[in-house]
Order: C-alpha cells, then structure tokens, then sequence
C-alpha cells in the first residue's frame, strides 16, 4: 500500500498523486464507500473523534450509558430514560443536518454520477447530504433521519416537522397507519389492535437492517458488472459489516482487472483509501493499493482540478450532446419537407385539351390508363430505382372498371400484384414524367399505383400522345369502349 500525504508538498508525493489522479480518471465503473468524514466540513461532528458525536452524547447524558457507542445500540430501548434522550438527541441531530449544505466531497460522487461511471455510493452517514445534491445510486448503509418507521407495523414515513417537535420533547409519536386500523375494528365492534410507536429511521448496532436484501443485491449487480476502482474515505473501518462489504470489492477489483506482464500478471484496478487518520491495524495492507492522508474535500478537489485541465471535454460532454440532438432534430425535419411528390390532377376541357392516357390493353393484366405527375424536387442526382406499392381510393377521372363477371376467367387467374419503379437521371433541367397504371386485384377489389419515371437526357422530347378526349359518363346499364392506340379498355359504368 501506497502512502501519499496530501499536506507535503515534495516532489514524489505530488508525482504520486498524479498519477493516482490519471488512473482515477481513466476509470470507468467506481464504486465509493463514505462514512462520517465526508460530512465534516459541512458542520455535521462524526462519531469517534475527540469532538465526535460518541463524546458529545456521554458529556450531555450522565445515565446509564458506559460508552456514547451505547447510545446507538438497539438496546438502548429497554430503559425509558436513555429512549427519551436518544429521541431528543436525535431531533437536534436531525435539525444540524437540515442547516448544513454539501460539501465537495457529495457534489463529486454527483459529478461521477453524471458522467456514468459510478456504479453505487455506499454511506454510513443518516445526514441525508447525498439526496440533496441529487445522487441516485445510493445506498443508506445505516438508513437516513429523513424516514420514520413503526416498531409494530411496516409504516414508513418522511420525518415531518410535527414529528419532530414530539422527538425534540423525549417522546415518540404514534403510528398513524395503526391507530386507523385500531379505529377501524372499533367502529365493526371488534377488539381495537395496540397502536405503536415512531421511532427515526436508522440501523442500530445489534438490529437487523430491514433493507438488507436491496443492499445484497445491489453489491452482487455491482460485482457482476466488474467495477475497476474503489475509493473508500471518511470511515474508521471499525463496523464488521462494513469491513466485510470493502473488503469484498477489493478482492473483486484484484481479481478481475489482471494483467500479464511478462511471466507475471498485475492488477490494472485500484483501491484507495482516503481519510485523515491511517486505518487501524495492518489488516488492510492488502486490501488497499493507496492511502491517502488528508481530509476528503481536499483529495477531490485537487482531482477535479486536475481532471479539468487534462481532460476538458469530460466536463463539456452534455452540453455537446445536448447541441447534437437538437440538429439532428433539426435536419430531420427538413428532410421530411423535400423531395415530395406532386400529382397533377387530370384536365377535362373537352376536345381541345389533350389527354395523358397512353395506350393500354383492354386485357387485365396489360398496362392500364396512365396520368401524368411531376416531381417537385428537379435536383441534380444520380440515376436511383425505388420500388413503391402504394394504395388508392378510386377516382371519377377514369372509365369504370369492370365488374368481376365481365372480365374473363384467364384474367381473374392472373396475378395482378402490384409493383413499381422509379428511374430518375441526373440533368436538374429534365422533366420527370410519371406513369401511373391502375390496376384491380382479384379479391381484396383494392386499387394501387405503378409508378415508372423517365427521365431523358435532357435533348430527348416527351413522345407525343393521342389527342383523345375524356370519356363522359354514360347511363347505367350501358357499355361502351374506348380506343387509344389500337387498345380497347371494357368498362362497365
């Protein structure tokens, strides 16, 4: 392990730091481990210091508590004395943390969240600092003075101010989910149920944590996803159950981020410890890979700096995705608004008007009337084939097709699936001509469009087309035959 000192000012500590910062930087999925430390500087006292929270609570108490640790022992509930000052003492805990704001050490691991790269940040601390600062892969280790729970039922509620002036006065509210229950069976005039108690929401020593299957999760989806960095600051390390949670990373970290050098292999993740006092004992020289000495918000601040400087556009990434989306945005909605197609509706000014329709077979399965549609968008482009199969309500600008009985049973055989295809040349200055052919299929009696576009090459002409007058309606009951090219089209009106 390591050992870098935040206070010296030498030439190998601060190398040493460097190059802590740039695998800190570089590292993708971070795990963190808080404690009390971390909040120090926002005001909030931690627990095992000469000014902690352990000595406060035994100068302030004189019962029967040996240790201020007992304070915080689940059988602190035994005695009504030591419950009524634990309530009180709570409240004004509670009232510290409200006033207090986040330090730098809670808007870091929010920056770590931002960038996606923490996994998870595990705290001791009950402050509720991380909420406010917006940090949502958070687990309360020991709970958080923002809850209240109820020691009968499973009430769980926000610590309102109502009650928390009852804490501040040494007693604890009642449950209000069980006292609606006890006026409910009243009211049916069975046996009203006892109501229990409020009590603030945070793990004792010797209590089973009711969120204990959550955190086992979160640690298991947290090592599948192989983490490559641990930093663990502002803790003692003196609660089992912490010791057994970091330890258990930092074998997985060791593990999993192995790599061969020569005949040897050697670990590319790491785990840092950084706090002001050395952790106790030699237990953990091979849990950690650093130690740095130093209070929290120092170590990150120093880290950010460095991380702006070397790596500015980490800090820059939202507002460059953000400025992306909204043009691509943009650009898709002006491509929806070119290249449209533009159907030019048929004119019918009697004789003197020339008509689009080319000539067709009265056969079914022949080419069929044609109309003329123009492309709106006349750019320059290469030669393009697109296939489109697009369906139609049918129009009075054509003969009536026939009725199923007068067409032949050959033709009715006959597949007349539609499909079509567009050819556009290269010139700006062509003229695009559309051929659109009706056809009917056998069953569905569905109508859709066969699209052939020409383009010439600019010195070719549109071929001439018959002079030949739109059909008037006729009776019903009538029948009649229209001539165009040497073709006839049976229709029946």
């Amino acid at each position: 392990m390591q050992t870098i000192s935040l206070s010296d000012d030498g030439i190998e500590h601060r190398k040493a730091l460097d190059s802590l910062n740039s695998k800190i930087i570089k590292s993708r999925r971070i795990i963190v481990v808080s404690g009390a430390g971390i909040s120090c500087s926002s005001g909030i006292p931690d627990f095992r210091s000469k000014e902690g929270l352990y000595d406060l609570v035994k100068d302030k108490f004189s019962g029967n508590l040996s240790k201020g640790q007992d304070l915080f022992d689940a059988q602190l509930f035994r005695d009504a004395s030591t419950t009524s000052f634990f309530y009180s003492f709570i409240a004004q805990l509670k009232l510290a943390s409200d006033r207090a704001l986040p330090s730098p050490t809670h808007k870091f691991f929010k920056n770590l969240e931002t960038k996606g790269r923490l996994l998870h940040s595990y705290t001791q601390n009950v402050d509720g600092l991380e909420q406010r600062v917006g940090l949502n892969n958070l687990i309360n280790l020991h709970g958080s003075l923002n809850q209240i729970r109820c020691a009968s039922c499973s009430f769980v509620g926000d610590m309102s101010s109502e009650y928390l002036q009852v804490f501040a006065g040494g007693q604890s509210p009642k449950c209000p989910l069980c006292a609606q229950r006890a006026t409910e069976r009243k009211a049916r005039g069975k046996r009203p149920l006892a109501v229990g108690c409020l009590r603030p929401g945070i793990v004792l020593y010797n209590e089973n944590h009711w969120s204990g299957d959550s955190i086992a999760k979160a640690q298991s989806s947290d090592v599948k996803k192989k983490p490559d960095l641990l930093i663990v600051m502002g803790t003692s390390l003196k609660v089992h159950g912490l010791k057994q949670l970091v330890k258990g990373f930092s074998r997985t970290i060791h593990q999993n981020n192995l790599e061969a050098i020569g005949n040897s292999r050697k670990t590319t993740g790491s785990v840092v410890f950084v706090n002001a006092t050395p952790a106790a004992g030699k237990e953990w020289s091979q849990d950690f890979d650093y130690f740095v000495h130093g209070t929290s918000d120092e170590f990150v601040n120093k880290l950010t700096e460095q991380w702006k400087s070397t790596r500015p556009q980490d800090w820059q990434i939202q507002t460059t995705i953000t400025h992306a989306h909204r043009s691509t945005k943009k650009n898709t909605v002006n491509a929806k608004n070119t290249a449209k197609l533009h159907e030019i509706p048929p004119h019918n000014d009697g004789a003197a008007n020339k008509s689009s329709i080319n000539s067709v077979n009265s056969n079914m399965g022949s080419p069929q009337p044609t109309v003329t549609a123009q492309l709106a968008d006349q750019t320059s482009s290469p030669v393009l084939s697109t296939r489109i199969t697009q369906p139609i309500q049918e129009t009075n600008h054509f003969p009536p097709l026939p009725n199923k009985s007068d067409v032949s049973p050959r033709s009715r055989k006959r597949n007349t699936t539609t499909t079509s295809t567009i050819k556009r040349s290269v010139s700006s200055t062509q003229k695009g001509i559309v051929d659109v052919s009706i056809l009917k299929k056998n069953k569905s009696e569905d109508l859709s469009l066969n699209f052939d576009l020409k383009l010439g090459d600019g010195s070719e002409t549109e071929p001439e087309e018959d002079n030949i007058p739109v059909p008037t309606p006729t009776p019903s009951n009538a029948r009649r035959s229209v001539r165009i090219r040497n073709s006839t089209i049976a229709a029946a009106a």
